[in-house]
Parts: C-alpha cells; sequence; structure tokens
C-alpha cells in the first residue's frame, strides 16, 4: 500500500466523502482527490493543512512519513559526505588561534556586555589555556563538551541575539549548535537559502512549510518535530 492509498484508507474508514472531508480540513475536493490518487505529492502538502488532515485522520505525521515515504537514509548519507566535505579540524593550535581570533572580533566591535565577554573567555581559557594538553589533538568528545559551547556563543553574540519566534529561536540554537552553515541545512533539506532566511526571519509562516522539509530539518538539527511545530495551528 502507498502513502496516498492509505490516506483514503483511512478517510473512508472514518466515514468521510472526499466532499466532507474537504470541508472538514479546508482542502478543496478536488485537491483531496489528487492526493488521494497520488497525482498531488502528500509530501509536499504544507504543515498547516497536513496536521489538521492528519488530526481528523488520528494519523501520525511521523510515523507515516517513516513509513511511506522515508527520508532519513538520505539525509544520513548527506550527512557522511558533508562531513567528508567539511572535516573537522582537531590541531589543537590551529583552534585555540581561530577561536582567540573570533573573539577577539566581538570584542572590538563593543557589543557585547562585559560579564558575557568574560564567561565566554574564561570558557576558552579552561581548555586552551591548559599547557598540558596542547600537545595533543582534540578528540570529538572534547570537541562537543569544550569547543563547540566557546563556538556557540561567539555565534549567537556575532549575529547580534536570537529571534523571537519560538520556532525561529529553537532552529537557530540549533543551528549555531551543529556546526552546518546555513547553505549546508538548505542544501540537506531541499529548501533555497533564502526562503530558509525568511522563515527564520519572520517573512514566512511556518504553516506554510513543506511538512517534509519540516521533518528533514528536525532530524538534521535533532529537533523534537512534534514540540517545534505544534504551534501551527490545526485549524487554519
Amino acid at each position: 500500500m502507498t502513502g496516498y492509498e492509505y490516506i483514503k484508507q483511512k478517510r473512508i474508514e472514518k466515514g468521510y466523502t472526499i466532499r466532507q472531508f474537504g470541508k472538514v480540513v479546508n482542502i478543496t475536493p478536488r485537491m483531496i482527490s489528487y492526493y488521494e490518487a497520488g497525482e498531488k505529492p502528500i509530501e509536499h502538502i504544507s504543515l498547516n493543512k497536513m496536521n489538521k488532515m492528519f488530526d481528523v485522520l488520528e494519523i501520525d505525521i511521523e510515523d507515516f512519513f517513516d513509513c511511506y515515504y522515508p527520508y532519513k537514509h538520505d539525509i544520513d548519507l548527506q550527512i557522511v559526505k558533508w562531513r567528508c566535505d567539511n572535516p573537522l579540524e582537531c590541531d589543537f593550535q590551529i583552534v585555540k588561534k581561530k577561536i582567540y581570533a573570533r573573539l577577539a572580533q566581538i570584542k572590538s566591535r563593543g557589543t557585547i556586555e562585559e560579564s558575557k565577554l568574560k564567561q565566554i573567555y574564561d570558557m576558552y581559557d579552561d581548555f586552551f589555556c591548559n599547557e598540558q594538553r596542547k600537545f595533543f589533538p582534540i578528540s570529538m568528545e572534547e570537541y562537543n563538551k569544550f569547543v563547540n559551547p566557546i563556538l556557540y556563543q561567539i555565534k549567537l553574540n556575532m549575529s547580534g541575539g536570537l529571534p523571537e519566534n519560538d520556532i525561529s529561536r529553537s532552529i537557530m540554537i540549533a543551528f549555531y549548535q551543529s556546526g552546518y552553515k546555513i547553505k549546508d541545512v538548505s542544501k540537506i533539506c531541499g529548501i533555497a537559502s533564502q526562503n530558509l532566511n525568511y522563515y527564520i526571519n519572520g517573512k514566512y509562516d511556518y504553516g506554510s512549510l513543506h511538512v517534509d522539509t519540516a521533518l528533514k530539518l528536525c532530524y538534521l538539527l535533532k529537533l523534537d518535530f512534534k514540540i517545534l511545530f505544534e504551534s501551527c495551528e490545526k485549524s487554519n
């Protein structure tokens, strides 16, 4: 059974005609017919519409896509390729110099509170001013525990802070912590960089985001899909 056949089966089980179902979920009967016939891609339904449709049909979006439109394997392959193309710099002295230069940059801007700047420098000193460490490469465990938190704080303060929108805020925090550039996230998730920026900056409403893009974004950045997009009202 295909995904669109399953949706049709669930609609019939719930006792809805195409016209009745379309009225309930605010989608034209013609579009419902297209989706159920596989003539329109289900994975490109907007979050608002998908949330409403699947709420009425009592279908879990993540389980549905894992079963009928598996995307995680492809994302995993792209992550492996990205890591091969962007190897992690583990030379202690090189990383130390790069981070110190970025700290000097945000200090020269004078836009960060003195207490916050001191906190970041303290994090830097705790790891990079250890004389016993300087001759050894940085392990992945050390990178995640010591280096990434410093890089996160630097990116956060160089960006001027986080967005007010809860979804954008969560995405940006995950984005800063991931090590990906926005062009990398865009390529892996199948969305233009400009459009992703528009969502994050509030020019586009997240309810219009394609459901497969939202799922890929959450999987890549290790975000909880249900929690992140629960504010996309099912009634829209």
